[in-house]
Formats: structure tokens, sequence, C-alpha cells
């Protein structure tokens, strides 16, 4: 009788350790199965969110750059007209400085002009008076 209890016993023990074994595997694998699969759809969720943001962030650059293109095409004829007045009054302040410049010159110009032709003038009445009064005494 204590034989059978000490093999019934073993019995029970070798069941236990067995079937604790099985409950084990089975466990591991349950928690693999399910951490692979929580994984694959944080991954997904992450790839998903992370597409989400690509396209809110692409959206923000293109909205970004119409703004901007927009704020330069609004600014164009300001900065062209503002270029064309800047040229327009450079031109002006220049073709001002060449009329001064020309009547500066031409002034110079007639003043030695004048002294030259006067002088010329001078020396021609002198010779005419010299002859004049040469031939009047001989």
């Amino acid at each position: 009788m204590k034989e059978r209890l000490f093999i019934t016993i073993l019995i029970t023990f070798t069941l236990l350790v067995g079937l604790n074994a099985y409950a084990e595997i089975n466990l591991f694998t349950w928690y693999e199965k399910a951490f692979h699969s929580k994984m694959e759809e944080v991954e997904t969720t992450i790839k998903n969110e992370e597409n989400t943001i690509r396209e809110e962030i692409d959206s923000i650059m293109n909205i970004a750059l119409l703004e901007t293109e927009n704020s330069i095409h609004k600014l164009k004829p300001f900065i062209l007209s503002g270029t064309a007045t800047s040229i327009e009054n450079h031109k002006s302040d220049y073709l001002s400085q060449l009329a001064e410049t020309e009547k500066e010159l031409n002034i110079q110009n007639f003043n030695e002009y004048e002294k030259e032709k006067s002088e010329e003038i001078r020396h021609k009445i002198t010779e005419d008076m010299e002859y004049f009064i040469n031939e009047l005494l001989n």
C-alpha cells in the first residue's frame, strides 16, 4: 500500500511537473505571439503617424511657400517702382552734372577763345598801324 501511494504520488508529481512545463511553454508561446502582435500594431501606428506628420509638414511647407511667393508678387511692384524711381533720380542728377560741366567747359573755352582772338586782333591792329605809320612816314 505504501508502494501504491508512493507510485501514485510519483505519477501525480510527474504529471504536475509535465503539465506545469506544458503550461509554461504555452504561456511563453502566447506571450511571444501577443508581444509580436502588439509590436506590429505599434510599428504600424508609428508608421501611420509618421506618414501623417510628413504629410502635415509637406502641407505646411507648401502653404508657407505659396504665402512667400504671394508676398514677393505683392512687393514686386513696390520694389520695381522704387528701383525705377531711383534710376530716374540718378539719371536726372547725372544729366544735371553733365549740363553743368558742359556749361563750365563752354565758358572756359569761350573765355580762352575770346582771349586768343582778342590777342590776334590786337596783334593784327598793331601790325597794320605800324605798316600804316611806316607808309606815312616814308
